[in-house]
């Protein structure tokens, strides 16, 4: 009976110990349970509208970007987000230009001018330099000004120098890439950036959810056939409900192959600086050109337009502007001129007719016999492709007849005045018409 009632004492405390195990145990797993629950997070489909409104953003504000680089000749300004400093209104055909209402970047210009100073190295040679071309080495300073004295011929060399490197202009296209400042991705990455959270807003429009972020951060990257821009943001959404969801990478990619035109158009100014008889309009390209001219202050506009290249349903198009260049008079040698050759040697012939015939000067006998024909052309380039138009100037006017008294001065020459213009900006040389034989001395 004993054995009996100690076996129920041990079961009665064994069954106690368990319920006070189980208890324990579940007091703990509640406690725990309260102290680590997992916060509830959003669903995808929850954060949709947040996330389509910022990529909706960056889409637009890289679409913005993209057309004012394409109409302002890829400058993007300060008072728009941009890194260039704000438009000066005072410099209007100095630095820009306007069309269709926008102000267009001159790409091409005559500034700024080389600095020119000597080797120090005791050569004698003629240091060039610029920021924005390499160093190069000439012997002759007259070379360095465009049109130079002698053009087309090199003084030094005495050879005809068509191609001078920035020696018909200066190449003013930003960079792609930041090697120096204001390069066309640090002007479309401040853009984007400045721009974006004016966009999206104050988040008003979302009133069940509290909204924080960090500051974004943009990256534009370019392809050969599309732009890329992504965004690095944290964006933290908060529900009424105390459900939470982040979401950190967004990307747009628009079809405008920027990398492509962009070393298109630099080529393409790079030859035009470069070659004076470079014609803009003679390239192997896909892209469609046309050339706007006619302006007050000189000076065109490029219009190139990508049909591979798309913003909306329009073809994208880049602009840019050539400040006007005069044209470039090919040298009248007076040496050859005062030569005693039998085309040159014009004796005393008095009533000698002189005429311009619009590309030359002519000089025939009169109603006197002499041995006497000249004819004297004038040739110039215009690097921005335009009609040029030459003129005549002197103590005489043209057409003239020469007189006894012309031919009685002791150094009988008659100075004339060649011009050559585009209509905005022009070239000329002064040379002399020698009216008897060298040896009664040579014209200056």
């Amino acid at each position: 009976m004993q054995h009996n009632k100690a076996q129920a004492t041990i079961f009665i405390f064994l069954g106690i110990l368990l319920l006070f195990t189980i208890v324990v145990l579940v007091f703990v797993y509640t406690g725990d349970e309260n102290e680590i629950a997992p916060i509830q997070t959003l669903t995808q489909a929850e954060m949709e509208p947040i996330i389509s409104h910022i990529e909706t953003c960056l889409r637009l504000e890289t679409d913005n970007a993209l057309q004012l680089l394409g109409e302002q000749g890829f400058a993007l300004y300060a008072d728009q987000g941009g890194t260039l400093p704000s438009l000066d209104a005072n410099k209007e055909y100095e630095e820009f230009l306007y069309y269709d209402e926008k102000p267009v970047r001159y790409l091409i210009s005559l500034k700024p001018e080389n600095i020119v100073h000597e080797n120090p190295d005791g050569t004698g040679d003629i240091i060039i330099s610029n920021s924005l071309t390499a160093t190069q080495r000439l012997t002759d300073t007259t070379v360095l000004a465009y049109p130079w004295t002698t053009f087309p011929i090199n003084p030094a060399t005495g050879q005809e120098q068509l191609y001078l490197s920035s020696g018909f202009g200066w190449n003013h296209l930003p960079p792609l890439q930041p090697v120096r400042a204001h390069s066309i991705k640090e002007q479309m990455e401040g853009f984007i950036a400045a721009n974006l959270l004016t966009c999206i807003g104050t988040w008003d429009q979302f009133p069940s959810f509290t909204i924080t972020t960090n500051d974004p951060t943009i990256t534009v990257l370019f392809g050969q056939s599309a732009t890329t821009v992504n965004l690095n943001w944290i964006v933290k959404m908060t529900h009424e409900s105390g459900r939470e969801g982040t979401f950190t990478v967004y990307q747009t990619r628009r079809p405008v192959r920027l990398a492509t035109i962009h070393h298109f158009i630099n080529t393409l100014l790079s030859n035009d600086v470069s070659q004076a008889g470079f014609d803009i309009y003679q390239n192997d390209s896909d892209f469609h050109m046309y050339i706007e001219r006619n302006y007050s202050g000189g000076g065109s506009v490029i219009r190139l337009v990508d049909p591979k290249s798309r913003i909306g349903s329009l073809p994208y198009e880049v602009r840019f502007a050539r400040q006007n260049r005069p044209p470039a008079l090919y040298y009248v040698d007076q040496e050859r001129l005062n030569t005693p050759t039998a085309q040159y040697v014009i004796g005393s012939c008095e009533d000698a007719r002189i005429r311009f015939t619009g590309t030359s000067l002519r000089v025939t006998e009169g109603d006197n016999p002499c041995p006497l024909n000249i004819t004297i052309p004038f040739q110039a380039i215009d690097p921005d492709e335009e009609q040029v138009t030459f003129t005549i100037t002197g103590r005489t006017g043209v057409p003239y007849a020469v007189t006894a008294a012309d031919i009685a001065q002791p150094l009988p020459c008659i100075p004339y005045t060649v011009h050559a213009s585009d209509g905005h900006d022009e070239d000329w040389q002064t040379f002399n018409i020698r009216l008897k034989s060298v040896q009664f001395g040579r014209c200056a």
